[in-house]
Formats: C-alpha cells, structure tokens, sequence
C-alpha cells in the first residue's frame, strides 16, 4: 500500500474507532451438500471489526427508501471488505449487510467500506 493510502486507511480507523465500537461479524458459507439427506454443510466465521452505524443520508435514503429496505442503515468499517449476507449486531439490533462498496484505491487493503445493512 503506498504511503498516501496507508495514511488514508488510518485516519479512516481513528475516526471509525472514536465514533463506533468493535462489531463481530459471522459470515456464513456453504461448505458441502449432502445430496442423500438434502441438507447443506455450513461454515460460520466470526471476526471483529471497527464500524459505526448511522442511519442513511438524505441520498442514499433515496436509493435505498424503497418499500423493500424501509430500515436499512449506513454503515462504515475500516480495514474490511463486508458482503451481502454478513451479519452483526449493533446496540443490541441484528443486522444483516445486503449491499457494501469498498474503497481499495492500490489493491491491497481496503481503506474504507460503505455498507447498507437491515
């Protein structure tokens, strides 16, 4: 990562780390399927990440406002590319991440990832 960009990705996490909290995120993926008893093998990982949670702009309300994510929220993580289907949970809410954008300028690290979860 070049020093600009590694710059960036740690101002990003002080201000992700002084506004939000750490959040343990489970992702959930098929390992196999057994075709005899018809039921899918999975594998849950759960690592913690920084993130904060707000609710969505004035913008991106109207993207997202439709009758289908009435409660989604913003949400930002350092370091982490999140992806449809994550799972967290915020003040006591579950939440599952059903659309994210991450900032990877070089390639190398993620410097900021933009999600919307409900």
């Amino acid at each position: 990562m070049s020093s600009f960009f590694l710059s960036a990705a740690e101002t990003v996490l002080d201000m992700i780390q002084e506004n939000g909290a750490s959040v343990e995120v489970k992702r959930t993926t098929q390992t196999g399927f057994d075709p005899v008893s018809q039921t899918a093998t999975k594998d849950v990982q759960t690592e913690s990440f920084p993130a904060v949670v707000f609710p969505p702009g004035r913008e991106a309300s109207f993207r997202i406002n439709t009758l289908e994510h009435q409660k989604a929220q913003e949400v930002y993580f350092a370091i982490f590319e999140p992806g449809p289907g994550d799972t967290f949970e915020w003040q006591g809410t579950p939440y599952t991440i059903f659309w994210s954008k991450t900032y990877n300028p070089d390639g190398s690290q993620p410097v900021l990832t933009i999600a919307y979860a409900e």
